[in-house]
């Protein structure tokens, strides 16, 4: 609990935005495979597009998807890391 509540107040400030977007990831395919497999099982498929639409319905892919658009574009123009890295030379 403690690397989704940092990773995303990171990911809210634009604080280390790459390594906290990375940390969502990682806790979200974890969560993804503990957790919806069972959910998406009691449920009910009757074939494989059900089977994919009751997947796309558990909130874990969405955040899946946002934390890796956040983590493949970076941090933006308004972010911390656009304040500090350049006292930094990078």
């Amino acid at each position: 609990a403690l690397i989704e509540v940092s990773a995303g107040l990171g990911v809210l400030f634009g604080a280390l935005t790459v390594l906290a977007a990375f940390g969502l990831v990682v806790v979200t395919i974890f969560a993804t495979l503990c957790t919806a497999k069972t959910k998406v099982l009691e449920q009910n498929p009757v074939d494989w597009i059900d089977d994919i639409s009751d997947y796309l319905w558990r909130v874990e892919i969405w955040v899946l998807v946002a934390a890796l658009t956040i983590l493949l574009n970076g941090p933006g123009a308004y972010s911390l890391d656009a304040l500090i890295l350049p006292l930094f030379g990078m």
